[in-house]
Protein backbone atom coordinates (compact mmCIF):
# COMPACT_ATOMS: atom_id res chain seq x y z
CA UNK A 1 0.00 0.00 0.00
CA UNK A 2 2.95 2.37 0.81
CA UNK A 3 4.34 2.28 -3.42
CA UNK A 4 0.59 2.50 -4.54
CA UNK A 5 0.63 5.58 -1.90
CA UNK A 6 3.50 7.06 -3.48
CA UNK A 7 2.52 6.41 -7.29
CA UNK A 8 -0.88 7.58 -6.71
CA UNK A 9 1.29 11.19 -5.02
CA UNK A 10 3.65 11.58 -8.08
CA UNK A 11 0.58 11.18 -10.46
CA UNK A 12 -1.67 14.33 -8.16
CA UNK A 13 1.20 16.03 -8.14
CA UNK A 14 2.77 15.66 -11.30
CA UNK A 15 -0.53 17.11 -13.01
CA UNK A 16 -0.87 19.76 -10.75
CA UNK A 17 1.98 21.89 -12.20
CA UNK A 18 -0.38 22.45 -16.06
CA UNK A 19 -3.63 22.66 -13.62
CA UNK A 20 -1.70 25.48 -12.23
CA UNK A 21 -1.42 27.45 -15.95
CA UNK A 22 -5.41 26.70 -16.78
CA UNK A 23 -6.60 27.69 -13.31
CA UNK A 24 -4.37 31.16 -14.21
CA UNK A 25 -6.42 31.53 -17.42
CA UNK A 26 -9.67 32.66 -15.26
CA UNK A 27 -7.99 33.62 -12.05
CA UNK A 28 -5.74 35.93 -10.81
CA UNK A 29 -2.39 33.89 -9.08
CA UNK A 30 -2.65 34.37 -5.41
CA UNK A 31 -6.70 34.16 -5.00
CA UNK A 32 -6.13 31.61 -7.40
CA UNK A 33 -4.10 29.84 -4.98
CA UNK A 34 -5.92 30.73 -1.87
CA UNK A 35 -9.49 29.26 -3.40
CA UNK A 36 -7.86 25.91 -4.18
CA UNK A 37 -6.74 25.74 -0.10
CA UNK A 38 -9.94 27.01 1.01
CA UNK A 39 -12.07 24.68 -1.10
CA UNK A 40 -9.63 22.04 -0.25
CA UNK A 41 -10.05 22.68 3.50
CA UNK A 42 -13.73 22.60 3.50
CA UNK A 43 -13.60 19.22 1.91
CA UNK A 44 -11.29 18.07 4.65
CA UNK A 45 -13.78 19.46 7.20
CA UNK A 46 -16.26 18.00 5.62
CA UNK A 47 -14.78 14.53 6.02
CA UNK A 48 -13.74 15.08 9.80
CA UNK A 49 -17.58 15.16 9.99
CA UNK A 50 -18.70 12.53 8.60
CA UNK A 51 -15.92 10.62 10.32
CA UNK A 52 -16.47 11.78 13.93
CA UNK A 53 -13.19 13.57 14.34
CA UNK A 54 -12.40 16.31 16.10
CA UNK A 55 -10.28 19.07 15.63
CA UNK A 56 -8.59 19.42 18.71
CA UNK A 57 -4.56 19.12 18.98
CA UNK A 58 -3.35 17.25 21.84
CA UNK A 59 -0.52 19.61 22.20
CA UNK A 60 -2.68 22.43 22.07
CA UNK A 61 -0.84 25.43 21.24
CA UNK A 62 2.72 24.11 20.82
CA UNK A 63 1.23 22.19 17.64
CA UNK A 64 -1.28 24.94 16.48
CA UNK A 65 1.97 27.32 16.08
CA UNK A 66 3.76 24.71 14.22
CA UNK A 67 0.92 24.02 11.71
CA UNK A 68 0.56 28.24 12.06
CA UNK A 69 4.33 28.39 10.79
CA UNK A 70 4.24 25.56 8.29
CA UNK A 71 1.14 26.92 6.30
CA UNK A 72 2.61 30.24 6.38
CA UNK A 73 5.60 29.16 4.60
CA UNK A 74 3.86 26.62 2.63
CA UNK A 75 1.42 29.71 1.50
CA UNK A 76 4.44 31.67 0.85
CA UNK A 77 6.02 29.12 -1.37
CA UNK A 78 2.94 28.50 -3.91
CA UNK A 79 2.63 32.35 -3.99
CA UNK A 80 6.03 32.08 -5.85
CA UNK A 81 4.57 29.41 -7.58
CA UNK A 82 1.98 30.66 -8.91
CA UNK A 83 3.20 34.13 -10.01
CA UNK A 84 6.22 32.01 -11.83
CA UNK A 85 3.56 29.88 -13.65
CA UNK A 86 2.27 33.16 -15.16
CA UNK A 87 5.72 32.90 -17.42
CA UNK A 88 6.88 29.53 -17.12
CA UNK A 89 5.05 26.45 -18.48
CA UNK A 90 3.97 23.82 -15.95
CA UNK A 91 7.17 21.43 -17.20
CA UNK A 92 9.70 23.94 -16.48
CA UNK A 93 8.21 24.73 -12.80
CA UNK A 94 7.97 21.57 -12.69
CA UNK A 95 11.75 20.57 -12.89
CA UNK A 96 13.05 23.41 -11.43
CA UNK A 97 10.90 22.14 -8.01
CA UNK A 98 12.67 19.14 -8.36
CA UNK A 99 15.39 20.83 -6.62
CA UNK A 100 12.97 20.79 -3.51
CA UNK A 101 14.27 16.93 -2.23
CA UNK A 102 18.11 17.91 -1.57
CA UNK A 103 17.16 20.90 0.18
CA UNK A 104 14.69 19.07 2.43
CA UNK A 105 17.17 16.32 2.76
CA UNK A 106 19.65 18.90 4.10
CA UNK A 107 17.29 20.54 6.47
CA UNK A 108 16.04 17.49 8.08
CA UNK A 109 19.65 16.45 8.31
CA UNK A 110 20.24 19.78 10.36
CA UNK A 111 16.34 19.01 12.39
CA UNK A 112 17.77 15.57 13.59
CA UNK A 113 15.14 13.24 11.62
CA UNK A 114 16.83 11.83 9.01
CA UNK A 115 20.28 10.38 8.11
CA UNK A 116 22.82 11.61 5.59
CA UNK A 117 23.23 9.03 3.35
CA UNK A 118 25.92 8.92 0.45
CA UNK A 119 23.01 7.40 -1.75
CA UNK A 120 20.60 10.00 -0.95
CA UNK A 121 23.18 12.86 -1.90
CA UNK A 122 23.99 11.22 -4.84
CA UNK A 123 20.85 11.09 -6.66
CA UNK A 124 20.10 14.44 -5.30
CA UNK A 125 23.12 16.52 -6.45
CA UNK A 126 22.47 14.59 -9.95
CA UNK A 127 18.86 16.08 -9.78
CA UNK A 128 20.39 19.73 -8.96
CA UNK A 129 22.42 19.12 -11.73
CA UNK A 130 19.70 19.13 -14.27
CA UNK A 131 17.82 22.22 -12.67
CA UNK A 132 21.00 24.16 -12.93
CA UNK A 133 21.46 23.15 -17.14
CA UNK A 134 17.97 24.59 -16.90
CA UNK A 135 18.62 28.11 -15.38
CA UNK A 136 21.67 28.42 -17.54
CA UNK A 137 19.49 28.02 -20.58
CA UNK A 138 16.33 30.48 -18.90
CA UNK A 139 18.99 33.32 -19.49
CA UNK A 140 18.79 32.94 -22.97
CA UNK A 141 15.33 33.70 -23.01
CA UNK A 142 14.92 37.28 -21.45
CA UNK A 143 14.65 38.81 -17.68
CA UNK A 144 11.28 38.33 -16.88
CA UNK A 145 11.90 34.45 -17.85
CA UNK A 146 15.05 34.38 -15.68
CA UNK A 147 13.10 36.17 -12.78
CA UNK A 148 9.90 33.62 -13.04
CA UNK A 149 12.75 31.16 -12.38
CA UNK A 150 13.83 32.29 -9.39
CA UNK A 151 10.74 32.75 -7.68
CA UNK A 152 10.00 28.89 -8.52
CA UNK A 153 13.50 28.16 -7.16
CA UNK A 154 12.92 30.01 -4.36
CA UNK A 155 9.83 27.94 -3.40
CA UNK A 156 11.74 24.81 -3.99
CA UNK A 157 15.02 25.42 -2.31
CA UNK A 158 14.23 27.98 0.74
CA UNK A 159 10.24 27.84 1.45
CA UNK A 160 8.95 23.99 1.19
CA UNK A 161 11.59 22.14 2.76
CA UNK A 162 11.24 24.12 5.94
CA UNK A 163 7.70 23.58 6.29
CA UNK A 164 7.95 20.11 5.55
CA UNK A 165 10.77 19.80 8.64
CA UNK A 166 8.18 21.29 10.46
CA UNK A 167 5.46 19.25 9.46
CA UNK A 168 7.97 16.25 10.49
CA UNK A 169 8.35 17.02 13.35
CA UNK A 170 5.55 18.45 15.21
CA UNK A 171 2.44 16.76 12.85
CA UNK A 172 3.93 13.06 12.42
CA UNK A 173 1.88 12.17 15.70
CA UNK A 174 -1.53 13.93 14.48
CA UNK A 175 -4.08 11.95 12.74
CA UNK A 176 -3.70 13.23 9.02
CA UNK A 177 -6.65 14.25 8.23
CA UNK A 178 -6.81 17.19 11.33
CA UNK A 179 -2.95 17.98 10.68
CA UNK A 180 -3.82 18.71 6.92
CA UNK A 181 -6.81 20.72 7.61
CA UNK A 182 -5.42 23.03 9.87
CA UNK A 183 -2.08 23.24 7.31
CA UNK A 184 -4.43 23.91 4.24
CA UNK A 185 -6.40 26.10 6.11
CA UNK A 186 -3.30 28.34 7.15
CA UNK A 187 -1.94 28.63 3.96
CA UNK A 188 -4.95 29.58 2.28
CA UNK A 189 -4.98 31.88 4.87
CA UNK A 190 -1.56 33.59 4.24
CA UNK A 191 -2.40 33.63 0.35
CA UNK A 192 -5.39 35.68 1.04
CA UNK A 193 -4.07 37.95 2.76
CA UNK A 194 -1.24 37.99 -0.23
CA UNK A 195 -3.72 38.72 -2.44
CA UNK A 196 -5.25 41.71 -0.67
CA UNK A 197 -2.39 43.31 -0.37
CA UNK A 198 -1.31 42.89 -3.98
CA UNK A 199 -4.54 44.32 -4.72
CA UNK A 200 -5.75 41.58 -6.97
CA UNK A 201 -9.30 42.23 -8.27
CA UNK A 202 -12.44 39.50 -7.98
CA UNK A 203 -12.53 36.95 -10.83
CA UNK A 204 -15.51 37.42 -13.46
CA UNK A 205 -16.73 33.77 -12.82
CA UNK A 206 -18.96 33.63 -16.23
CA UNK A 207 -16.02 35.19 -18.58
CA UNK A 208 -13.37 32.63 -17.60
CA UNK A 209 -13.11 29.46 -19.68
CA UNK A 210 -14.38 26.47 -18.01
CA UNK A 211 -10.67 25.22 -17.90
CA UNK A 212 -10.17 27.63 -15.51
CA UNK A 213 -12.93 26.38 -13.05
CA UNK A 214 -11.67 22.97 -14.07
CA UNK A 215 -8.05 23.57 -12.89
CA UNK A 216 -9.16 24.51 -9.92
CA UNK A 217 -11.04 22.17 -8.88
CA UNK A 218 -8.66 19.63 -9.50
CA UNK A 219 -6.01 21.58 -7.64
CA UNK A 220 -8.66 21.33 -4.55
CA UNK A 221 -9.23 18.12 -4.68
CA UNK A 222 -7.00 15.53 -6.62
CA UNK A 223 -3.32 17.96 -5.92
CA UNK A 224 -4.57 19.27 -2.29
CA UNK A 225 -7.07 16.99 -0.81
CA UNK A 226 -6.16 13.30 -2.48
CA UNK A 227 -2.61 14.01 -2.43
Amino acid sequence: MVVVGFLVLCLCWSTTWQAIRYCLEGYPPLLGAALRFLLATALLLLGLVYRRRSLRLPDGRRQHLALLAAGSINGLGYACVYLAEQTLTGGTTAVICASSPLFTLLLARLFGLEPLLPQRLLGMALGLGGVSVLFADGLELGGGHFHAMVLAGVAAALLWPLYGALLKRWAQHLPPLVSTCYFLFYTALVLVVLSLVRGEPLPDLRAAPWTAHAGLFYLAVIGSVLA
